[in-house]
């Protein structure tokens, strides 16, 4: 389903402004969160939502406050994505907050947390239709967001199973390239791959980065349902199978010759392969401060 700024709100009920707020704002901003909680939702700005994400974290939360921002919290995390920027405002992260204040588990029922889940798929499955081109810009090269958001997902909800499987449907040209450049990561050496160029110490670039995010989260891996469905998908046998399949949507793309050299490539590496889907799988699993 279609990502609307609506929809967000319809998952709430398309909640009105709370006439009153007694939530205490993290860092003592109590008159500035009163403030963003009487505007339009329409005019709350990321900036705003730089006081709530920390209350998200951190403090006992207004019900009816909740179910007003929250929506914007979840907007806010579609454009960044659909732009290729973090979900971050400031010094505050949208997954942490997530994570720090299991707002996910503690502050929604289940109905409406399968609708943000819903909500969460069909936002990455977007972002991961748009990309084409094998486009390779360094630093700033567009698949490394989108490879950090998915990973972020990762995190904080038990949803990779339904992502991954709407993805390598491959029934999209989007959804082609997008593989294609997530599964090179798995066949190549550092230097080998044909769409990642090399990183250097004044442009970056290089990768892809797997195992890489953009949530404030180091303290954990990712939720065990995740890496469960990840370590039984993911073999030598999938990878080929699924990048020859890719390469054979793209036939009539322009990316066409891309796509089958990769699709080659991995038929004659699968040691390599091996080997990197069981580091990719240790690495998630870990803390990255224990990495």
């Amino acid at each position: 389903m279609r990502i609307t700024p609506q929809r967000s709100r319809q998952i709430f009920g398309n909640p009105a402004p709370p006439q009153t707020v007694w939530e205490k704002q993290f860092d003592y901003f109590d008159s500035e969160l009163k403030k963003v909680a009487q505007k339009d939702w329409r005019k709350i700005t990321g900036e705003d939502l730089w006081y709530y994400f920390h209350d998200l974290a951190y403090v006992e939360l207004q019900l009816d406050l909740f179910k007003y921002l929250f929506p914007i919290c979840l907007n806010y995390w579609y454009e960044t994505l659909m732009k290729n920027q973090s979900a971050a405002c400031g010094d505050a992260e949208f997954h942490y907050s997530l994570y720090r204040g299991k707002i996910l588990e503690k502050m929604m029922t289940p109905r409406v947390r399968e609708a943000i889940y819903n909500f969460f798929h069909d936002g990455l499955i977007a972002r991961i239709e748009a990309e084409r081109g094998f486009i390779y810009t360094k630093a700033s090269t567009p698949a490394y967001a989108w490879i950090q958001r998915f990973n972020s997902i990762g995190y904080v909800a038990p949803i990779i199973n339904r992502i991954w499987t709407t993805w390598w449907k491959l029934d999209h040209s989007g959804k082609a390239v997008s593989a294609i450049m997530y599964a090179s990561g798995l066949i190549y050496l550092e230097g080998e791959n044909p769409i990642f160029g090399m990183w250097t110490p004044e442009d970056g670039g290089g990768g892809p980065y797997l195992n890489e995010s953009d949530a404030s989260i180091y303290d954990v891996g990712w939720l065990n349902e995740n890496l469960e469905f990840l370590r039984n998908t993911l073999s030598v046998q999938y990878i080929q199978k699924k990048l020859k399949q890719a390469a054979d949507t793209l036939q009539l793309e322009p990316e066409k010759n891309m796509a089958y050299q990769v699709a080659e490539d991995a038929q004659t590496r699968g040691e390599v392969i091996e080997l990197c889907i069981e580091d990719l799988l240790t690495k998630l699993s870990k803390p990255l401060l224990g990495k």
